[in-house]
């Protein structure tokens, strides 16, 4: 069962009570565990200082990027644009004479399109067999495909489209046409079972770029408004059949369960 008690019991004088090893315990065991709080505070700080300064990093590389490939795309339509102005068209020249008429051409008339029925055709029949348009070039009663019938337009095949799986796992199944990211790429299946990506049954559609030249140190920053002070122990909440204990902090949070046990076990084997 947990109880909480003040950082020192006191007794009537405000004072711990002489001889008290359970006060003197707590008590030493308060700064220590306030020391530990305050260096991963500070070490809490100095990780998300960094964070902040990488992700800084980050985005001005991505600028430099992009302003390179904006001013290389205006260098390319400038470049087209003066190749267009270079090369102006003359002025149209005289019609010539108009030429002799051609001789008459045949019926250049499609016939109705029927289905195939089983029944007899004739030359010059279309029909639509099996998902494929066929003419009919001798008299018939065969089904295409056959030598009396040639073909205007074969059946399609139904297409592959690709398939976004996310981030490459070993532990994935993948197949043809899926679309994986890894290492800050991405990469299509050239097969069902590809394989280690990436590697042979892999291609890859888009790579990371390389690392741009550092650019200017920036300015400094305003200082920014005094954060708000860290909360402190002011109880401890003590579970006595486990021999633990749990900080109260100020904000009224509670700490991580501390267990006790084994310290009050190598301190019983040492005065022994």
């Amino acid at each position: 069962m947990s109880t909480r008690t003040t950082t020192s019991e006191q007794n009537g004088s405000g004072l711990p009570s002489p001889g008290s090893e359970e006060n003197v315990l707590l008590t030493a065991w308060e700064e220590a565990l306030g020391e530990v709080l305050a260096e991963q505070q500070q070490h809490w700080s100095r990780e998300r200082v960094l964070i902040e300064a990488q992700a800084t990093a980050t985005i001005a590389e991505l600028r430099s990027e992009v302003a390179k490939l904006r001013c290389e795309f205006d260098r390319r339509i400038n470049e087209r644009l003066a190749g267009l102005r270079d090369g102006a068209p003359g002025p149209r020249g005289e019609p010539g004479p108009r030429g002799e008429p051609g001789s008459p051409g045949r019926d250049g008339r499609l016939r109705n399109v029927m289905e195939w029925s089983g029944r007899v055709h004739y030359r010059g029949d279309v029909i639509v067999h099996g998902g494929s348009t066929w003419w009919c070039a001798s008299d018939t009663g065969h089904p295409p495909p056959h030598d009396d019938w040639t073909c205007i337009a074969s059946a399609g095949r139904d297409g592959h489209t690709p398939t976004i799986r996310g981030t490459w796992s070993p532990e994935g199944d993948y197949g043809m046409l899926d679309v994986v990211a890894h290492n800050g790429g991405s990469f299509v299946a050239l097969r069902d079972n590809p394989g280690v990506c990436p590697g042979e049954g892999w291609q890859a559609l888009c790579l990371p770029g390389k690392r741009g030249h550092q650019g200017p140190r920036g300015e400094r920053g305003e200082r920014g408004p005094q954060g708000q002070p860290a909360p402190t122990i002011v109880a401890w909440e003590i579970d006595r059949q486990k021999y633990a204990i749990r900080p109260v902090m100020s904000d009224g949070s509670v700490g991580v369960l501390l267990e006790l046990r084994g310290l009050f076990e190598q301190y019983d084997d040492e005065v022994r």
